[in-house]
Order: C-alpha cells, then sequence, then structure tokens
C-alpha cells in the first residue's frame, strides 16, 4: 500500500502516539496501527481535502477508534499524549516553518524526510535544539534522506560532510549508490563552471571525498 519512503519512515517509529503532519491519505498512520508500531495516531493536516481523503482510507481500515483526523496548522494544538511526530512529502522550508518557534517536550521524536533542500534542514535541526540520532538515504523514483531526531533544546555544530550528506548516516548499498550519483553530478558542474566559480562546489566535492 505505501512506497519505499514511507515504509522506511514506518519502520523507525518507536512511539506510542503518533501525530502524521500533513498525511496525505493517512497511510503512515494506518500502517502504524496495523504493524503494531503505536497504539494511537492523529493524522494531522492543514486542508480538508487530504484529511477527507486520509478519513476515507482509516474508515476502509475499520480504525477510526485508534486513528483521529485533525484539522490544524503544523504542530499547532498539538495533542498532549504524542510522543512521535512523522512530518515528510514537503519541502524542508515548509518542515522548518512548522518546527520554528514551538516549544516541544524534551525526548519529542521526530521522523522528518524533506523531498528538497535537506541540508537547510539539517542545518536548522542542528541550531534549534533537535539532535539527529540517524539518517538513512532511500530511493522512490528519487533519492530521500529519512532522518531521525530528538528534541533535547541544545545546539551542535555540524561539519561540512554531515551538513551535506548526513549525520550517523547509515552505510549501505543505497547510500553507496547515492553517493556515486552525487560524484557524478558535482564534477560534472564542476567541470562546466569557469574556475572563478568553483569555489563552492569544491566544498561539495571535499565533503564527498570525506564521506568515501
Amino acid at each position: 500500500m505505501i512506497s519505499n519512503r514511507l515504509q522506511a519512515i514506518v519502520d523507525w517509529i518507536d512511539g506510542t502516539v503518533l501525530a502524521d503532519i500533513g498525511c496525505d491519505h493517512g497511510y503512515v498512520c494506518i500502517e502504524s496501527i496495523l504493524q503494531n508500531k503505536v497504539r494511537k495516531a492523529y493524522a494531522c493536516d492543514v486542508a480538508k481535502g487530504p484529511l477527507e481523503n486520509a478519513s476515507q482510507t482509516i474508515q476502509k481500515y475499520h480504525l477510526e477508534n485508534q486513528i483521529e483526523c485533525e484539522l490544524m496548522n503544523g504542530i499547532d494544538y498539538l495533542k498532549e499524549d504524542v510522543d512521535i511526530i512523522v512530518i515528510a512529502g514537503m519541502g524542508a522550508s515548509t518542515i522548518i516553518d512548522i518546527l520554528t518557534g514551538k516549544k516541544l517536550k524534551p525526548g519529542m521524536k521526530l521522523i522528518c524526510s524533506p523531498h528538497k533542500d535537506v541540508e537547510s534542514f539539517r542545518l536548522f535541526a542542528s541550531q534549534n535544539g533537535y539532535k539527529i540520532i540517524k539518517e538513512k538515504v532511500i530511493y522512490d523514483e528519487h533519492f530521500y534522506s529519512v532522518i531521525y531526531l530528538e528534541y533535547d533544546g541544545s545546539s551542535y555544530t555540524l561539519s561540512n560532510s554531515e551538513y551535506y550528506y548526513g549525520l550517523n548516516v547509515q552505510r549501505d548499498d543505497v547510500f553507496s549508490q547515492f553517493i556515486d550519483e552525487e560524484t557524478k553530478k558535482w564534477q560534472r558542474i564542476y567541470n562546466s563552471m569557469p574556475s572563478d566559480k568553483r569555489l563552492k562546489i569544491e566544498e561539495r566535492l571535499n565533503a564527498i571525498d570525506e564521506i568515501r
């Protein structure tokens, strides 16, 4: 029923009560219940349309007693019993907007999967108290990063390789393929640029060398 990326997210869910922010059809909530990852879930969205889709899917699986649909903006009015949050399927800037200025309980767990600008999300996390516990790269028509975090309120510094390619990242075949593709991509860009414009690309290529 769900994609490789969503299954990777579900695999890492390890709480009691889940809030899926931007729930689309509610698949993460449904699979989290069916796979006994949590006992209860909230399917949350800012728009009525996706929430109605989620409600219909939840009813199809007869999970109305375990999954509640919540019309809400981001994590505003997050329910008190939530102990793990999923935010996926949107760009890093949107996830950052959702989390900016919010006070979460220490120890709150999050699984985030920005579909673009993942570096800016890592930087935000490191500067705003979200400890990156682990990461992995998933291939699902494109490469995506799935990031597991815990809120503790403390900031830390990322190295260039961590900023670009992940902190505590799972090194497997998919990650190796991703790094190979990144090497080709950035080497091609580097070769096409005038020498006085290459500094930022060199930084990226040096990060790749560190990873290797």
